[in-house]
Order: structure tokens, then C-alpha cells, then sequence
């Protein structure tokens, strides 16, 4: 580690919420009052380097700088609300035009933390920090995953299909033969089937569901 912090690198630890209590009532605390499920990452960069590379994240991230300064600098987002599936520069990747765009524009937005200092960070705003000075910087980043109307459509639709597990008609086979020469008809009688159970559930239940969904953390 002390290598790779010599050569310009720097080390992430990550879930801290996991080994020390402080942070895990801290986080905690932050899902009950938020709703969002929340993780705690430390990063710590040398001086003089720079942390990530640009890249962009599928959550709201709350940045607290305990050592040392940092500059974040910011471009808007490239993906509008972004969410995991979209990624992030592992996952996703940036288009040609969008490399060049990031390595000849420069940042619409800078900003540079000192300690004590509190960074909200929306989600999609592509970001690659990196040390100022000669003192080594630490910061934390509590990760806020938001609920979005994809999440809801999705717990809205795992309880309807818990329910048609108890028809018959639902769990009947369908012969492979059919979807391999013409699934059209299979596909529509579903599609009429998800549709009238959708519009039978009852807004008030549906209210409960996600109410009961979103107050679920992890532990």
C-alpha cells in the first residue's frame, strides 16, 4: 500500500459502515431520515495526484473532506438520472464524442474541499478529483441511492406477480414449439393479463407496498 501511495495511487476502502459502529449509526440514521440505501467509502490520494478517473455515479454521494484538500472538478451529465445499469466508466464507458468532449472542455464547475468541508454531489455529474498541496487527502463518500419511479414500477410489479401465483391459468406451460414459431399470441394474452392485474390493485395497498419498501435498509 505504501508503494502504491508512493507512485501516485490512490487506496479506497470500502463499506466501512461494516467495521466501525460510529458509521454504522451514522448511515443508518441517513436511511431512516432519507429512505435511500447508503454505503460509506473512505479515499485517500497522495499529494500532487489525482484520485479517479472521470467517470460519473448512479447515486447522490454526500462527500466529507477530513484531511488535506481536494478539487472536484464537473461536467454536467452525459445520462440523464442515471441508474446502475447505465454504469459509470467501468461499466458504461464514454463515447468517442463524449472523450473528446471530456479531454478539450474544460470543467463547467470546480470546487475544492478543505477540511470540515461537506460536498453534495448530484448523480451523472462526471467528476474526476484530485489532491491540491502537499498534504495528503482523506475524504468520505456516503453513497445515497435514491428510490426513482424504476424502483417503484419494480416493487409494484414483483407484488403482482407474487399474487398471479395462485392462478392456474399463469403457471400453465407454455409449449416451447409455440414461442419458437409464434409466441404473438402468447405474448398478448400476457401482456392483457399484467395489464387488467395492474389496473385491479388497489392505490391504497400499492401505497402501503411502497411505503413498507422504502422504510426496508439494509442492515
Amino acid at each position: 500500500m505504501r508503494s502504491h501511495l508512493d507512485g501516485g495511487g490512490t487506496l479506497s476502502v470500502r463499506q466501512l459502515q461494516t467495521v466501525k459502529p460510529s458509521l454504522s449509526l451514522l448511515r443508518r440514521e441517513i436511511q431512516e431520515e432519507t429512505g435511500c440505501l447508503v454505503h460509506v467509502n473512505a479515499y485517500m490520494t497522495p499529494p500532487g495526484a489525482q484520485g479517479l478517473k472521470y467517470h460519473y455515479d448512479p447515486y447522490v454521494t454526500l462527500i466529507v473532506q477530513l484531511a488535506g484538500r481536494k478539487t472536484w472538478p464537473l461536467h454536467p451529465p452525459f445520462v440523464e438520472n442515471p441508474m446502475t445499469e447505465h454504469g459509470n466508466f467501468l461499466e458504461r464507458g464514454f463515447t468517442p464524442a463524449e472523450r473528446h468532449y471530456l479531454a478539450n472542455t474544460p470543467p463547467e464547475q470546480a470546487f475544492t474541499l478543505e477540511p470540515g468541508d461537506v460536498f453534495w454531489l448530484p448523480r451523472g455529474f462526471v467528476h474526476s478529483p484530485y489532491t491540491e498541496g502537499d498534504e495528503t487527502s482523506l475524504h468520505l463518500t456516503f453513497a445515497l441511492k435514491e428510490r426513482t419511479f424504476y424502483w417503484l414500477a419494480a416493487e409494484m410489479t414483483r407484488d403482482i406477480l407474487a399474487q398471479a401465483l395462485a392462478d392456474p391459468a399463469l403457471r400453465a406451460e407454455i409449449a416451447p414449439t409455440r414461442l419458437l414459431s409464434c409466441p404473438e399470441k402468447a405474448v398478448r394474452w400476457t401482456r392483457e393479463y399484467l395489464v387488467g392485474a395492474l389496473l385491479l390493485t388497489e392505490p391504497a395497498r400499492m401505497a402501503e407496498l411502497a411505503r413498507r419498501a422504502a422504510s426496508r435498509v439494509a442492515g
